[in-house]
């Protein structure tokens, strides 16, 4: 499925735009219960009640207190008392195991080491018959610009003791959900007018922010300036990145 050219602004539409055909391709049907992980401040969530309708059942799952507050919130401008927005960690879930038609994880995998452990946790939270669907980043074309500014970041990653994830013990996986049903992978092409703009923007992702846990605020600040250096070494002529999406669908 071919995108038309996207703009550096228009990442949120192509997310957006992804959420949107993920929910339409999610099989929902009245009166399922839904559960989101990683929901953020619940875009898709918001989507998928429109599809289980009043006699459904949405509930979303996120660390973020503030994206989570700001769900709740429209939850209750929306005057929909089907939906929760709770904060809670996705890997801490097994009091819902067995409870779900659908459990869903939009651009949130990526946030987890050892993902087909994780993604065997999610689908234990499903009931016979159940739908686990993923969407998901897949790495976009080769790019000089962006490959060197992502080898710095990485460079001061390998060189700190970054927090470690251990993988979830409950069972071995039972499955690669890669290898199941595969409804669609979108292709989009963001273009940006300068390099320091597309830094600006990779700064303003939700995964940025993690990074200063991750290798600490002295570091973080000494990765950004030869982040910066590096950019004033090059033209100011755009970037280009061709970045697709993978959504699936696994039966269980």
């Amino acid at each position: 499925m071919k995108v038309p050219n996207i703009t550096e602004e228009s990442w949120k539409k192509a997310i957006v735009y992804s959420k949107k055909t993920f929910v339409e391709n999610f099989e929902l049907k009245r009166g399922h219960r839904v559960l989101v992980l990683c929901c953020g401040i619940g875009t898709e969530a918001f989507l998928i009640r429109e599809f289980v309708g009043n006699s459904g059942y949405v509930i979303g799952l996120d660390i973020n207190e503030e994206a989570i507050n700001k769900a709740n919130k429209r939850k209750i401008e929306l005057n929909y008392d089907n939906m929760d927005f709770i904060i809670r960690d996705a890997t801490d879930i097994e009091d819902y195991f067995y409870q779900f038609d659908r459990v869903c994880c939009i651009f949130g995998l990526h946030f987890f080491n050892y993902q087909k452990s994780v993604l065997d946790y999610w689908s234990k939270c499903l009931k016979p018959d159940g739908i686990l669907g993923i969407t998901e980043w897949l790495k976009s074309s080769s790019n000089e610009v962006i490959d060197s500014i992502t080898n710095i970041i990485k460079n001061y990653l390998n060189s700190t003791d970054a927090k470690k994830i251990e993988p979830i013990k409950y069972s071995k996986p039972q499955f690669d959900i890669w290898s199941r049903i595969e409804k669609s992978i979108n292709y989009y092409e963001i273009i940006y007018p300068e390099p320091l703009i597309y830094w600006e923007i990779l700064k303003n992702n939700e995964l940025y922010p993690r990074l200063n846990e991750d290798i600490g605020s002295k570091n973080l600040a000494n990765m950004e300036k030869e982040v910066l250096a590096y950019i004033e070494t090059l033209k100011r002529k755009p970037v280009f990145e061709v970045t697709r999406v993978r959504q699936v669908f696994a039966y269980i």
